[in-house]
C-alpha cells in the first residue's frame, strides 16, 4: 500500500459462506508510512430454514417475519432466509388470521458449525 494516499481494497464476497452476509466489500484505507491498516467488516449471520406450525403444515407464504427491527418475506412451502446475530434469536411471524413464535441459535461467525440450509423451524402459535 503506499502511505499518506488512499489505497482501495476489495475482496470477493463469493469466497464467503453463504451464512455471511457483508454488505460492504470495497474499502480505502490511508496508512502511515512504515504503518499497518485495519479494517473492521461488518458482517451479518444470516440461514435458510424452514418454517412449520405445530401441525407440520407450512407457515402461509407471504407471511412476515420480524426480528431485529427488521422484516422478511415468507416464501412457498415455509422457506425464509433470516439474519441475526450469534447466539438465540427471536422470531415474530404474522400473517393475515395468525401468528407464532420461534427461536434459531446462529452460532459465530468463525465458527464451522453453520445451520442447515433448511433447518425445519416449528413456530408456536401465541395470542
Amino acid at each position: 500500500m503506499r502511505p499518506f494516499e488512499a489505497n482501495k481494497i476489495e475482496f470477493d464476497p463469493t469466497a464467503l459462506p453463504l451464512s455471511l452476509d457483508v454488505p460492504l466489500t470495497r474499502f480505502n484505507v490511508t496508512p502511515y508510512r512504515r504503518g499497518a491498516a485495519y479494517i473492521e467488516v461488518p458482517v451479518q449471520l444470516g440461514a435458510s430454514v424452514q418454517l412449520r406450525l405445530e401441525n407440520g403444515q407450512p407457515v402461509p407464504a407471504g407471511a412476515r417475519i420480524h426480528e431485529h427491527g427488521g422484516t422478511a418475506p415468507v416464501g412457498s412451502d415455509g422457506m425464509a432466509y433470516i439474519e441475526g446475530t450469534a447466539g438465540d434469536n427471536i422470531l415474530q411471524v404474522e400473517w393475515d388470521g395468525g401468528r407464532c413464535l420461534t427461536h434459531v441459535r446462529l452460532p459465530a461467525a468463525s465458527s464451522a458449525n453453520q445451520p442447515d440450509d433448511g433447518e425445519q423451524l416449528i413456530c408456536a402459535a401465541y395470542p
